[in-house]
């Protein structure tokens, strides 16, 4: 009986004690805040400012603190921190393609867009003028014009901007395959009132691959821009980008004959038949000379307390001239049983194309009751010319072991066109021109967002 009292005792004393601990007072806590490299918060990703709470659009944004201290220096390598973004193939150093090409959702993504307007660099995007990458997925993406964009999603990289306070910075990096980097940030207000203000990213890259280290690819980047605040209502910004590159194109292979003829589907199974992946399959010279000029412009302007106008104008130009080596695998011709890889080129020759681009934006926030309202209403006018020339020929076929693919070069490669072209059906057989006015477009689209 005293063991049954002392228990009783005991749970007594414990519900008391539970009691007065649930009848204590906590604390309210008025703000936390979470620091992490994503911040969501975008101005363009709807064409209206939101904060990522507010924001109905799925998307990804990178920014700049990730690039640095990931040791990004490219716009390409940055997507490794995007889920359900695939690469499919790399830059192909052709005038207009854009960067990298990505699968988004099972679509080939574009990759053109610089601010919310279209601004392609041909070869492997340098990120020294990068703020934020923002990964825009869905059919929602074509917002930015369906042009440039797919139902997959679209890729938007927004510049840095000038500032009030002068500051800077210079860092050199050095790594295998005879990698070197020097780049530099300089920011600096013009005038004293700090009214006008003046930034420059620059960057000079020179790197080799794991196929080839001695290949002396040559990367370099120019991107000045200015902001212009004349009264507290008005803001001018512009901005140039200028992107040089001397380079080899990365190997493109493929699979051109079936897997019943070549006993295998895929890249490891082709190992198994001698295919090094660390072998470029070509010589010297291969290289392709790409460039890229865009320039931007935007007049911001605070018409009321409740409407701002945003006005865009964007140029864009990008050139290439050179060669570009792709690989398929296939059988031997004159023995069947053996697989090999099948040589071929397609160059460009002096190639251009150019948009231009004029974008009108008005945004309204206001309330209707206790409703807050904001809608975004404007156009976007696009043109691009094209004045494409390309040159495409199968070399050879090579086995997986033989000794060296010296043979098919830059020189080798020329005296090849040359001698095609004194064959009647070159033209027909051996070239494709994309030349004249590609599209125009003109697009009108009111937006809201109601909170």
């Amino acid at each position: 009986m005293k063991n049954v009292l002392i228990c009783a005792s005991t749970l007594g004393t414990m519900l008391v004690s539970a009691q007065k601990k649930d009848s204590l007072t906590t604390k309210s806590i008025d703000e936390v805040i979470i620091s992490t490299y994503v911040k969501k918060d975008s101005d363009y990703s709807n064409k209206m400012p939101l904060k990522a709470i507010e924001d109905p659009q799925v998307y990804s944004s990178i920014g700049k603190g990730v690039l640095e201290n990931q040791l990004l220096f490219t716009v390409d390598d940055a997507f490794r921190n995007v889920a359900g973004a695939q690469k499919m193939w790399s830059a192909t150093n052709r005038a207009g393609d854009g960067g990298i090409f990505l699968n988004l959702r099972g679509f080939v993504a574009g990759n053109s867009i610089r601010n919310g307007m279209v601004a392609p660099i041909t070869t492997s995007m340098d990120a020294i003028n990068i703020e934020r990458i923002e990964i825009l997925k869905g059919p929602s993406a074509t917002l930015f014009g369906s042009n440039v964009t797919s139902y997959g999603g679209v890729v938007n990289r927004i510049t840095k901007k000038p500032y009030e306070a002068f500051g800077g910075a210079v860092s050199l990096a050095g790594g295998s395959y005879n990698y070197y980097r020097v780049q530099a940030d300089v920011n600096a207000p013009v005038t004293n009132d700090k009214k006008l203000l003046f930034r420059l990213n620059t960057a000079y890259t020179n790197q080799g691959t794991f196929q080839k280290t001695n290949a002396k690819n040559s990367f370099y980047a120019f991107t000045p821009s200015l902001t212009y605040r004349p009264t507290e209502n008005l803001e001018i910004n512009a901005e140039l980008e200028m992107f040089e590159t001397n380079a080899y194109a990365e190997p493109a292979f493929f699979f051109y004959s079936s897997s019943a003829v070549l006993g295998a589907d895929n890249m490891n199974k082709m190992k198994d038949f001698g295919y090094d992946y660390k072998q470029t399959y070509a010589g010297d010279g291969v290289k392709t000379t790409a460039k890229a000029r865009n320039f931007f412009g935007q007049v911001n302007y605070k018409i009321n307390d409740f409407i701002k106008s945003s006005t865009n104008v964007s140029t864009s130009y990008s050139y290439s001239d050179g060669f570009n080596p792709y690989y398929y695998f296939s059988p031997n011709p004159t023995n069947p049983s053996e697989i090999g890889v099948s040589r071929a080129d397609q160059s460009t020759k002096d190639s251009k194309r150019t948009y231009f681009q004029l974008q009108q934006n008005f945004n309204a926030d206001f309330k209707i009751g206790n409703v807050r309202n904001r809608t975004v209403a404007g156009f976007d006018y696009m043109r691009m010319n094209d004045n494409q020339f390309f040159m495409f020929t199968d070399f050879d076929w090579v086995p997986f072991n033989a000794t060296s693919y010296a043979n098919m070069n830059g020189e080798t490669l020329t005296a090849k066109y040359k001698s095609l072209q004194s064959d009647p059906n070159f033209e027909r057989n051996n070239t494709y021109i994309s030349t004249g006015k590609k599209m125009s477009t003109a697009d009108i689209y009111p937006m809201s967002l109601h909170l």
